[in-house]
């Protein structure tokens, strides 16, 4: 008996293997003749429609032929994907998210629960709570076929150079049932978790660098005999077979590595094989799997194969996107993986790698789900939806409506029964009919001379709204651009403004918006600034500020200084050369005139000045009576003719230095004196850094000129002021040095500017001129000497006129010619000698010799006595 079963088995067996053979034989022949069809058939998509938004569009394929006959029609839709919309939010702090993948829930782990968010009604359905304290990030995985959550949760520490002990806990919830199964301890660092749809956790760990792969029963915590090793910090991602799983290297291993490690469920994690183009490309620091088990993706865009082959998983097909990715989602029937990189969410074909489309979110997801046609995504503690680009339709004339503007190419794919297939493509053409709804915002009472922004920012359209145009009538007809612009209505009355809006296709929509404006009944408010103390002389700026919700029209300042003042604008000035106290009202009026006041004191204190005078320098300077004066004075490193000084403010002495310095070449001319100042300024400078505050000017002192400067150091810490003066008749230049601290400077400039203008240069007396001196020695030289040629003229011309004696004839033997004859002595007796001249008179005034002939002197006419 038992041989005839065995027998009736394997003939059953038999028929089996020979009826799979023979469809395996015929599967491609045409199943009338059996012969095989490798004709494909031709697809005809239909002509191109164009259709206005909301229209029901009907396909027909029923163009399309085979030469045995066509068993599928189906129809790829590409339709625009629009701009997420916000379905609902959850109160718990968190970012992580998961998808059920077979329930319409998104499960928000934050805090220390995990919400279950009811994406159809928009209600939490259930709460989990989470028991033990995180001291890391908490991870959180969703099985495949939604039975299973669970959590992991570090408690304990972590570290690259922490190898141990660890300490964490792991939370399973049973989804089927609604219930958490509890929460169980394992000595490992909780890094990142998965979960099989048969209850198994797998726990990997992020301490100790080379971190332990395990598996963990998530019913009971029991762990399972085998565990792997991985790199600490590494993101893991579950192949759909649930028997081999992938992780990437997240951080501090350069290149990182995807490896793909075998699963045996109950039994553990065993194997190890890694990417073999991981010296090539950085695959990023996040990996996931497609759920069709076919597909890999990184965290950096690469798109990697994976199969069942170790040796041939893992191989790169493509990158698809530059950026940081954050979170993937995977559909097998639509063919699409969706990216979102940062705030950019695209799609990509899943055969062709080709980008379908793309948009900016405005948002950042953090968990991406389809379902049917649509897309989901949770980010910031919000669940959005929107239009997948892809929608798939079936049979020879299905239908569609399409409910946004727009272009969309529609691809028809026909098959035979032998598996032959041909594309064809309709182009539809969707127009925009609905107008877009205008919103010109609230009513506004304004007070005329104010802006308005208007605020068209509310208004709405199908497809976007391209144009804003505000029109109304203010005198003449006015019209504004744009969704926020400012007018100002500096009339009165009540304007209505009307808003249209355009959208793309030329659709409008107008909305209205009444602006009142009135008179203004704000007076303004008004600061004249602080009280003033300044000394006689001084030079006060009064600047006051106001505030009014229009404008401010006019300043007006008025005071009594010797009679009414009045001065107009924010900032004046007015020097006051009288002491007292002085109240000056500052008024200030808008253009309805509204006024509002404020006063401030000007308090002018008197001084005098007390003359000092160094007589040897050449110099006489008026000091204020109340400062301190000495004369030759002399400290380490500063030495001066004089030195006074009076209060010290703000750690700054209040002084003045006079010093004198001899210059033959010295010049009384402005010119000069300008030259000594910019050469003076120019060594400052280079010294010390100084800011010219003054340029030079000249101002008059009580004999001369000054050529007067100011300049500061540090910032305006020091000020310092000097003055410049020359004399050519002293042959001397001398400098007055004035210092004051900042917060001195503005009141004592005006003492200062009296002590250099009171500078007076004591002429120099008859010794002390140098010329002077050199010009009387000269002219007295010039005179001694006349004197001198006068007397030695007197000598000669009496030196001429002294009586002449007879010459004696010596006695000497004369040799005579011998033809001469010689004359007797008694002839030469013969001749008596000439008489003897008379002794000259001289004239008693200027000691000339008198002429006998003339009754009085020749030289000075003087008669002789």
């Amino acid at each position: 008996m038992a041989a005839h079963r065995r027998g009736t088995a394997w003939f059953v067996i038999a028929i089996l293997v020979a009826g799979v053979a023979l469809l395996t034989a015929t599967a491609g022949s045409d199943p009338r003749t059996g012969i095989l069809d490798t004709t494909p058939p031709i697809a005809n998509a239909g002509p191109d429609q164009t259709v206005q938004e909301d229209s029901r569009v009907s396909f027909d394929g029923s163009a399309s032929s085979d030469d045995v006959g066509i068993v599928n029609y189906t129809w790829t839709a590409l339709v625009p994907i629009g701009h997420p919309r916000q379905l609902w939010n959850v109160s718990v702090g968190g970012s992580l998210a998961e998808f059920d993948p077979v329930r319409p829930y998104v499960y928000v782990l934050g805090g220390r629960e995990v919400q279950a968010l009811n994406l159809t009604t928009g209600v939490v359905d259930q709460t989990y709570a989470i028991n033990h304290t995180a001291q890391y990030a908490l991870s959180m995985a969703v099985a495949r076929d939604g039975t299973y959550l669970v959590v992991g949760i570090p408690t304990g520490d972590r570290g690259y150079y922490n190898f141990g002990p660890y300490q964490s806990y792991f939370a399973s919830v049973d989804l089927a049932n609604r219930t958490k199964i509890g929460e169980f301890f394992v000595d490992e660092d909780a890094y990142k978790v998965l979960v099989t749809s048969d209850g198994s956790a797998i726990i990997a760990g992020g301490s100790g660098q080379g971190a332990r792969l395990r598996m963990f029963n998530a019913r009971n915590g029991t762990q399972a005999p085998n565990a792997s090793w991985l790199w600490q910090y590494s993101d893991i991602a579950m192949h759909p077979s649930e028997r081999r799983m992938y992780s990437v290297d997240e951080y501090g291993l350069n290149p990182p590595h995807v490896y793909r490690y075998s699963v045996d469920p109950g039994g553990g994690v065993l194997g190890t094989w890694w990417w073999p183009y991981h010296g090539e490309y950085d695959p990023g620091s996040r990996i996931w799997a497609n759920p069709a088990g076919d597909l890999l993706l990184t965290g950096s865009g690469l798109l990697l194969a994976s199969r069942d082959d170790p040796n041939n998983d893992m191989a790169l097909l493509a990158r698809l996107v530059q950026g940081r990715v954050q979170a993937v989602a995977f559909d097998a029937t639509l063919g699409l993986v969706a990216i979102a990189e940062m705030s950019r969410l695209s799609f990509f074909d899943t055969v062709t790698y080709q980008l379908v489309a793309s948009q900016d979110l405005g948002m950042y997801p953090d968990a991406l789900a389809f379902r049917g046609d649509d897309i989901y995504l949770f980010g910031g503690g919000h669940a959005y939806t929107m239009k997948a680009p892809r929608k798939l339709l079936y049979g020879i004339a299905p239908t569609h409506t399409f409910t946004e503007p727009g272009t969309s190419v529609v691809t028809l794919r026909v098959r035979d029964a032998a598996n032959n297939t041909d594309t064809d493509t309709v182009t539809i053409t969707v127009t925009d009919i609905t107008p877009p709804i205008a919103d010109a915002g609230s009513d506004q009472a304004i007070i005329h001379g104010t802006f308005v922004t208007f605020d068209g920012s509310a208004s709405t359209d199908n497809v976007g709204t391209t144009g804003w145009t505000w029109t109304f009538q203010d005198a003449t007809p006015r019209s504004l651009f744009g969704p926020n612009p400012r007018y100002r209505f500096d009339n009165l009355g009540t304007f209505v403004v009307t808003l249209t809006v355009t959208d793309a296709a030329g659709n409008r929509g107008t909305d209205t918006v009444t602006i009142t404006a009135s008179l203004d009944p704000i007076p303004p408010s008004v600061d004249a600034g602080p009280d003033q103390v300044v000394f006689k002389g001084a030079t006060v700026v009064l600047e006051g500020t106001a505030t009014d919700n229009i404008a401010i029209a006019s300043w007006t300042w008025a005071f009594d200084d010797g009679g009414p003042q009045t001065l107009t604008g924010p900032r004046v000035s007015h020097r006051f050369a009288k002491a007292g106290t002085f109240d000056v009202t500052l008024t200030v009026a808008d253009p309805d005139g509204n006024s509002a006041l404020d006063s401030v004191q000007v308090i002018v204190r008197d001084f005098t000045l007390v003359t000092q005078s160094h007589v040897p320098k050449g110099f006489r300077i008026g000091v204020p009576d109340d400062w301190t004066t000495q004369l030759d004075y002399s400290s380490p490193g500063f030495r001066a003719d004089l030195f006074a000084h009076g209060p010290t403010i703000s750690g700054v002495t209040v002084s003045v230095a006079v010093s004198t310095q001899e210059d033959r070449d010295v010049r009384e001319t402005d010119a000069y004196l300008v030259g000594l100042a910019q050469t003076v300024i120019h060594r400052l400078q280079e010294q010390g850094g100084a800011v010219v505050v003054r340029s030079p000017v000249l101002v008059d002192t009580v004999n001369t000129r000054a050529a007067l400067f100011e300049v500061s150091y540090g910032n305006g810490f020091l000020h310092e002021v000097w003055g410049i003066v020359a004399s050519e008749s002293r042959e001397r230049v001398w400098t007055i040095v004035a210092q004051a601290g900042r917060d001195a400077a503005d009141l004592y400039r005006p003492v200062i500017d009296a002590v250099v203008r009171s500078f007076e240069v004591i002429p120099p007396s008859f010794m002390e001129n140098p010329r002077m001196v050199l010009g009387i020695v000269s002219i007295l030289a010039v005179a001694i000497a006349a004197v001198l040629v006068a007397l030695l003229a007197r000598w000669f011309v009496r030196w001429r006129k002294r009586p002449r004696a007879a010459r004696p004839v010596p006695p000497a033997y004369v040799m005579m010619s011998a033809a001469q004859p010689m004359i007797s002595a008694p002839f030469a007796q013969a001749f008596p000698e000439p008489p003897l001249e008379p002794r000259p008179r001289y004239c008693w005034g200027c000691g000339a010799v008198l002429a006998p002939q003339y009754p009085s002197c020749i030289m000075c006419g003087r008669a002789p006595a």
